[in-house]
């Protein structure tokens, strides 16, 4: 992982397999103190549907496709929140 990020850049891992090169003390912002409500609001099926015409399920097979497309390949979520769709599907291709 660190090969793929220029010199004199930090990355530290944030949590199990998930990695950022952003300083610990730029990574807090308001929207992080309300990312458990946003994850349950957008992360719910029946609000996926409504406002954005599709079931959460579908962003993780998308999710799922794209890394079984490429195995043993690194992927890179860059999509702003919490990777409420992605996390589950990469994790489980990172233990698999």
């Amino acid at each position: 992982m660190i090969e793929l990020v220029l010199k004199n850049i930090k990355v530290e891992e944030i949590d199990e397999d998930i990695f950022s090169c952003i300083d610990r003390d730029d990574r807090q912002s308001d929207y992080d103190k309300q990312v458990n409500a946003y994850d349950l609001v957008v992360g719910n099926a029946v609000y996926n549907k409504i406002v954005w015409g599709n079931w959460p399920s579908n962003y993780a097979n998308f999710c799922q496709q794209a890394l079984t497309s490429a195995p043993g390949e690194i992927f890179l979520d860059a999509g702003c929140g919490s990777l409420v769709f992605t996390a589950k599907p990469m994790r489980t291709q990172i233990t698999n």
